[in-house]
């Protein structure tokens, strides 16, 4: 995955994928695009440990704007496979383009 800075804003540019910067930046943070005062808190990446037989694919916390990557994946191809798949099956990717509403009684 490659970062391109041009004048018009910062995008990620992978030949290997259909992902994009929007997708990344909902999936860690919830919002569609950059606030214009910014983030309350600075993003992060964290990374956590994986057991020898299980995979799991990475998470995000959106309320922290974290995400985690698994470590010992050797393979940046691997990891962006599992970042891909993680980032389509979860729920903030298949609410994109739709409004959800919450109902809450009282």
């Amino acid at each position: 995955m490659l970062i391109k800075s041009t004048s018009a804003g910062t995008t990620f540019v992978d030949k290997e994928s259909d992902l994009n910067f929007e997708e990344l930046l909902i999936f860690i943070t919830g919002a569609d695009e950059v606030p214009a005062l910014g983030f309350p808190i600075k993003p992060c990446i964290d990374f956590y440990q994986q057991e020898a037989d299980n995979r799991h694919l990475p998470y995000a916390s959106t309320c922290m704007m974290c995400l985690y990557l698994p470590r010992g994946v050797s393979e940046e191809k691997e990891l962006h496979k599992l970042l891909s798949q993680a980032i389509r099956e979860s729920w903030i990717w298949k609410g994109i383009g739709s409004y959800v509403v919450l109902i809450l009684y009282v």
